[in-house]
């Protein structure tokens, strides 16, 4: 949690339900809404429209709870991106396309991504900060894209 930020009283999220065909759900069609609370449970922000997938639906969730003054404890961060929502191997899922689309929605451009391994810890830990992950996530992310940096 960043300095300065009150504390996201409680997280929710849910979905549509997603498409249906003769009762059964056509996969990858849930579309989720991603919500945050203050201490007297009153709605602080709320994302639900459609992403091309739900690690961009976070960064943005992420993003627009920092731009009212908030942040997630890391179990909230956790507890949203639990399956079914994420499944529980979305950091070795992601690519350097993820990476220079959240980095993008955040303010980075390619030439900074590229050169992260090479960056200070503090820079590392406020990009990892910024794109929803965490320093220890993140390290994984560029071992695993080292090659592609």
């Amino acid at each position: 949690m960043m300095e300065g930020k009150k504390q996201v009283s409680r997280v929710n999220r849910y979905h549509d339900g997603g498409v249906k065909i003769l009762f059964i759900e056509v996969p990858f069609t849930r579309v989720w809404t991603l919500e945050a609370f203050d201490e007297s449970n009153n709605l602080i922000c709320k994302v639900w429209e459609k992403e091309s997938n739900n690690y961009i639906k976070y960064v943005k969730f992420v993003r627009k709870v920092r731009e009212c003054g908030y942040d997630l404890t890391r179990d909230q961060a956790n507890e949203l991106r639990s399956e079914p929502f994420f499944v529980s191997s979305v950091i070795s899922l992601i690519t350097i396309e993820h990476i220079f689309e959240v980095a993008g929605i955040c303010g980075y451009n390619q030439d900074f991504v590229r050169g992260i391994p090479n960056k200070s810890t503090d820079e590392k830990n406020k990009f990892a900060y910024d794109i929803g992950l965490y320093p220890d996530e993140l390290d994984q992310v560029i071992n695993k894209l080292r090659s592609q940096l």
